[in-house]
């Protein structure tokens, strides 16, 4: 298990003995599990706000006649951050510019020509979905960079133990209760979780499944072509780079935080805390703790980029506001 990450089946024995509850009847497995994904929300606010880099990552939509694009499904919290266009060849990129709708080139834009290439783009929260200008010609991309909301935690069904002969199945060191070849239920379908950095690889659709060898066949033409959003694929196991130590659970799901030290200490104590107030103790050492880690996140410098600490725009919210304020500039 990589360092400073933790299987969701320990996180939740971890709250269980820092709360000294081990009577499953007093605080059932599906409470914490609840409280563990709504800490993790709480994190992802935390980390969006401070260092968005961890969720960051981008999709490519290519460019129609069209003025109005979708935003992704597991953008968090509409956080778009940057848009580029991608010329038809793929040999330029070029920043668009974000623009706020009270800004009178908007309405500049909206009279013009079309362009191959559109020039700015304004977020409308109704729609859930981004505005270009001016009204762009078919061919090229655009780029968005937005941050990325955390796949919600399950337990694991198992860690890949072998790669049987054929490409298609895996044999696990302990097969999960819920796996079935059953298209009804949701154990038909898994996420490969990577035993390192929590990212999801593939989510694999069950073909078979033997109890008695452990071992999952996966279909090589999935019945199912997503599932929340996200693609259930064929078994591709060299491109998907899927490998002995990588973990299965419910798709499209994971069963190892991708969220980093120290945040991953900050969904313990959150969750540990929500634990204590249902069973009525005193949580008010955990919530200190809490507290502490959220000053610590929120001042966290590593691995940030070096900027101005006050800006006039804030990309983590997507706002562009007016010169307001004046700041006095430090003398060179």
């Amino acid at each position: 298990m990589a360092l400073n990450r933790y299987l969701v089946d320990s996180i939740m024995e971890e709250v269980r003995l820092i709360c000294g509850e081990s009577n499953v009847g007093g605080v059932d497995d599906v409470l914490i599990l609840r409280l563990l994904n709504s800490a993790q929300e709480e994190a992802a606010q935390l980390l969006s706000r401070n260092y968005p880099e961890p969720l960051l990552t981008y999709i490519d939509i290519p460019l129609t006649s069209s003025q109005d694009y979708e935003i992704p499904e597991n953008c968090f919290e509409g956080r778009v951050l940057k848009c580029e266009a991608i010329t038809s060849n793929s040999c330029s990129n070029y920043p668009m510019t974000r623009r706020d709708y009270n800004d009178d080139i908007i309405s500049a834009y909206a009279t013009s020509s079309t362009s191959q290439i559109p020039e700015a783009w304004i977020q409308i929260g109704t729609t859930n979905s981004i505005r270009v200008f001016p009204t762009p010609s078919p061919g090229a991309t655009i780029r968005m960079w937005y941050c990325r909301k955390p796949d919600d935690l399950v337990v694991s069904q198992g860690r890949i133990k072998s790669l049987p002969i054929g490409g298609v199945s895996v044999e696990l060191d302990v097969i999960g209760d819920v796996i079935t070849s059953n298209q009804d239920e949701d154990g038909s379908h898994l996420s490969i979780i990577d035993g390192q950095t929590g990212l999801r690889k593939a989510i694999l659709e069950v073909a078979s499944v033997s109890a008695t060898t452990s071992v999952i066949t996966f279909n090589l033409t999935p019945l199912t072509t997503e599932i929340e959003g996200e693609a259930v694929v064929a078994p591709d196991f060299t491109t998907q780079k899927i490998k002995v130590g990588d973990y299965v659970c419910l798709a499209p799901y994971t069963c190892l935080p991708s969220i980093r030290a120290p945040l991953i200490r900050y969904i313990v104590q959150y969750a540990t805390a929500m634990v204590q107030t249902q069973l009525g103790a005193d949580h008010a050492v955990q919530f200190q703790m809490l507290q502490k880690l959220q000053k610590f996140v929120e001042s966290m410098d590593s691995g940030k980029q070096s900027h101005r600490r006050v800006k006039l725009n804030s990309d983590a919210y997507g706002s562009s506001v007016g010169n307001r304020f004046s700041f006095p500039r430090p003398q060179s």
